[in-house]
């Protein structure tokens, strides 16, 4: 499971997801309750024990199963409005998504668009070209929307450790213009990523500023966003399971002392992903919702259902469909991805610090 920040509410980036509710603030993600230290924590006697198959090395290909399509219905009625298609290379890496909708008349649930697109929006439909480098790294992501007519490009530059140094991402109009251009630059002590800016095109001064803080064993403390021109400053704290699996994830706001959210995660008793629930409190945005994951009898994620208010009423669903094929895994980043990775702290690519695998091999949305 991952869940991406929401940068994309103020750039017009691919990654605004869901939290229009909350446009002044850059939140998304996952959690359940531990000291932030890989320590032990309660977990509601949900046993969390079993391998984890995280893949840790970029352009590894396993022959099996991949992700062919995932169907979506947006009001659980029972017709799938949405259709996600992927297309692969013959090495299994992901080529593209092609998302499309089909109203069915019936009012969709105000929180289906975190199941569709990048955008949040399940109406429009959309396309994500994928293309890599001669190492098979990520080089470019380019995404086109047909209601905004926009053209999003994301470029990646790596260091010769495989770790990404730089994102530069143009946005353009249905003529071709460019509407907005904007960089991230990543710096690390060591493998570690620590700092992050999102700096306009011709500006010297950041937009945005991250600072992220690990522990003694290597698992991220906190993620902490700083806006330069109001001062504002969203932290992200994490906490985990004796298992190394995230736990919970909270965010609190500097100038908004009685606002919280928390994103909680509980796992199978394979140590696979069953739910994720989002709480916000305070500031007027009193809002939750639960992700429930099903799995098939080979462990195979095939469905995720959306529980608005968390009230056991199943209020949205997507279902997963798989077929035999080459599969590679996927390296990405962005700002404060939240995933639900078991932490390897001898890699860089941990949950915490914006790096996630993409899901076409293992989970699918």
């Amino acid at each position: 499971m991952l869940w991406r920040d929401c940068e994309g509410l103020t750039n017009g980036g691919r990654f605004a997801m869901l939290l229009l509710l909350l446009s002044m603030l850059t939140a998304c993600g996952g959690g359940g309750g531990g000291d932030g230290s890989g320590d032990s924590a309660d977990d509601g006697g949900t046993d969390n024990t079993g391998d984890d198959t995280t893949p840790q090395d970029p352009g590894t290909g396993t022959t099996g199963y991949r992700v062919s399509r995932v169907r979506y219905d947006f009001d659980n009625n029972g017709v799938f409005e949405g259709i996600r298609e992927f297309a692969y290379a013959s090495d299994g890496r992901i080529m593209q998504e092609r998302y499309t909708y089909s109203d069915d008349g019936a009012e969709d649930v105000y929180l289906a668009g975190t199941l569709s697109n990048s955008i949040g929006l399940d109406p429009v439909d959309e396309t994500i070209e994928y293309s890599y480098d001669s190492e098979g790294r990520l080089q470019t992501w380019v995404g086109y929307n047909s209601d905004f007519r926009q053209i999003n490009t994301y470029t990646y530059n790596y260091n010769n450790d495989n770790l990404i140094t730089r994102i530069d991402v143009s946005v353009e109009d249905g003529s071709g213009a460019v509407t907005s251009q904007y960089s991230h630059t990543l710096n690390y002590t060591g493998q570690r990523l620590t700092t992050h800016v999102m700096t306009e095109e011709g500006e010297t001064t950041p937009i945005l500023e991250y600072a992220i803080s690990y522990d003694g064993a290597g698992y991220v403390l906190t993620n902490d966003q700083t806006t330069t021109q109001t001062g504002l400053v969203s932290s992200y704290a994490y906490t985990y399971l004796t298992n190394g699996r995230p736990d919970t994830v909270t965010e609190t706001v500097s100038l908004l002392p009685d606002y919280r959210m928390s994103f909680e995660f509980g796992y199978t008793a394979n140590n696979q992903p069953a739910y994720l629930n989002f709480i916000t409190l305070g500031a007027g945005n009193d809002n939750r919702y639960s992700f429930e994951e099903q799995y098939d009898s080979n462990g195979r994620h095939v469905a995720r259902q959306v529980d608005d208010l968390i009230d056991g009423s199943i209020d949205a669903v997507a279902e997963i469909e798989w077929e035999e094929g080459v599969c590679v895994a996927v390296l990405d980043w962005h700002p404060r991805t939240l995933v639900s990775d078991t932490v390897d702290t001898a890699s860089p690519y941990i949950p915490g610090t914006g790096y996630v695998w993409l899901r076409h091999c293992t989970d699918g949305i």
